[in-house]
């Protein structure tokens, strides 16, 4: 199959072959922590030892975050800035107005809430990594307001924000409901919540334990990729009301595209390691000779990958974004 619109090719099918074998669902692993930070001006007793996500994760969510992200600041926002049709898609969901307080919980460097700011009255960008938060209002000035915070427990009152967004953070957590019910709580009656999050593809979502065991030797931090129903079902247990506006794959309150992404560039956001680096290569480049629909069961990495016109192995990445309003 030829997808012209990306340059992408299907090469001869080689005999080699190897394997991927299966792997039990991934769980959080107890980590050894060399770096945790925690703000002394915000601690969430959620984020302390006893909580439950620190026993779930066997340390702090924020040190484990702040781990492994506090220097992929720079090449994690310059890669999604590069994603400006995707930003202008998101875009293009949202109600937004001169008056609209936003919050971007989970925001990393903030890169959509600095998208937004332009055309919003303000934004408020969360997250438990300083690194990230730097970052981001070294890039976004005045118009980025930072908090360091765990998602899990927001340092901010109820109802306090028009619209509350998410993006690419809910797959590091084991239980989706925590999260979601603060970003319920904080959100304002008439107001909206808007999360964009990778999703498992349909075609592969019976092999998602073996993404998520892939994604997991690529980043350490990740627990699974959530469908839009589930994400949609958790909203929905906050008592939100998830939007009918757009569909994913026949679900509602979702709308979806995909995003390319060459192999190298990938691995190189987690400066994965070698053997890992090595371990996911093989088994996504014999993917790629064997695409999910015309392989053994054996075979799917559920990456979705291919040979580009330029012979590299790309990625494709389907990108769900979930509203409801309150």
């Amino acid at each position: 199959m030829v997808h012209a619109a990306h340059g992408i090719v299907k090469l001869p099918l080689t005999l080699f072959r190897p394997p991927l074998p299966q792997h039990a669902p991934i769980v959080p692993q107890g980590k050894a922590l060399d770096y945790v930070d925690q703000s002394n001006l915000y601690k969430s007793t959620h984020n302390q030892p006893g909580g439950f996500l620190h026993n779930a994760y066997g340390n702090t969510q924020g040190g484990l975050a702040q781990k492994i992200y506090r220097k992929q600041a720079p090449k994690t926002d310059s890669l999604a800035r590069n994603q400006t049709a995707q930003l202008e898609w998101v875009k293009s969901k949202l109600l937004l107005s001169s008056n609209t307080t936003v919050l971007e919980a989970n925001a990393g460097t903030s890169v959509l809430g600095r998208f937004l700011a332009p055309f919003v009255k303000s934004v408020t960008a969360s997250d438990v990594s300083r690194h990230m938060l730097h970052y981001a209002k070294e890039k976004g000035g005045d118009k980025i307001n930072t908090v360091i915070a765990d998602t899990s427990e927001l340092p901010f009152a109820e109802e306090s924000f028009d619209l509350v967004i998410s993006r690419f953070a809910l797959n590091h957590f084991e239980d989706i409901s925590i999260p979601l019910k603060e970003l319920a709580r904080v959100v304002k009656t008439g107001g909206h919540i808007a999360i964009l999050e990778r999703v498992p593809h349909p075609t592969i979502l019976k092999h998602r334990n073996r993404l998520d065991y892939l994604e997991n030797i690529r980043d350490v931090s990740h627990v699974t990729f959530y469908t839009p129903s589930e994400i949609s079902s958790g909203l929905l247990k906050t008592g939100l009301i998830p939007s009918r506006s757009a569909t994913i794959f026949g679900e509602d309150a979702t709308a979806n595209n995909e995003v390319h992404q060459e192999l190298t560039q990938y691995l190189d956001l987690n400066n994965t390691k070698f053997q890992n680096r090595l371990l996911l290569t093989q088994a996504i480049e014999s993917n790629a000779h064997y695409p999910d629909t015309q392989t053994a069961v054996d075979q799917v990495s559920g990456f979705q990958s291919y040979f580009g016109q330029d012979h590299k192995v790309y990625i494709v990445e389907t990108h769900a974004l979930i509203l409801a309003r309150k």
